[in-house]
C-alpha cells in the first residue's frame, strides 16, 4: 500500500530502489531531526514537528512526513532550551553516534541542512545492512 505509492509518487525505478529507498526515508523531516541527534527518539521529533516548531528555509511545517530536498535548511524553535537539552544528553553519554557525512548542521543555532543523498553505508543503523 503505502510502499508502493511512495516509490510511484518518486518514479522509482526497480533497479534503483535501494539507494532510493534509503533516500526517501532519510529524508523525511523526522528522521533528520532524530539522525542529527537533536531528539532521543523519533517519536519526540515527531511531536516537535507537530507541535510547529520547525521551519524548512523559514517555512513553518508541521507534518513529520514532510519530505526534505537536498540543500534545504531546518530550524527548531526555542534554541536556548534544545541546546540545553542536548548538552545534558551529551554530558549524561545518551547520545550514541556522531550525524551523518550526509548532513551538516550546528546545534548552537539549531539548524541543520541535507547536503548529499545519503548511502546505505553511511546511515546509522542499528543492525546490519
Amino acid at each position: 500500500g503505502r510502499l508502493k505509492r511512495a516509490c510511484k509518487r518518486a518514479s522509482v525505478n526497480i533497479n534503483f530502489l535501494g539507494s532510493s529507498f534509503i533516500f526517501l526515508l532519510e529524508a523525511r523531516i523526522d528522521v533528520l531531526l532524530y539522525r542529527c541527534n537533536f531528539f532521543q527518539s523519533i517519536f519526540s521529533s515527531k511531536q516537535y514537528v507537530n507541535h510547529k516548531k520547525v521551519y524548512v528555509n523559514g517555512i513553518l511545517i508541521n507534518h513529520a512526513s514532510y519530505r526534505l530536498m537536498i540543500t534545504d535548511v531546518v530550524t527548531v524553535s526555542n534554541i536556548a532550551q534544545f541546546y540545553t537539552s542536548l548538552l545534558a544528553r551529551l554530558e549524561s553519554d545518551l547520545i550514541l553516534v556522531n550525524y551523518p557525512k550526509y548532513l551538516e548542521l550546528s546545534y548552537s543555532t539549531g539548524s541543520a541542512m541535507l547536503v548529499s543523498s545519503p548511502k546505505y553505508n553511511q546511515v546509522p543503523y542499528p543492525f546490519f545492512m
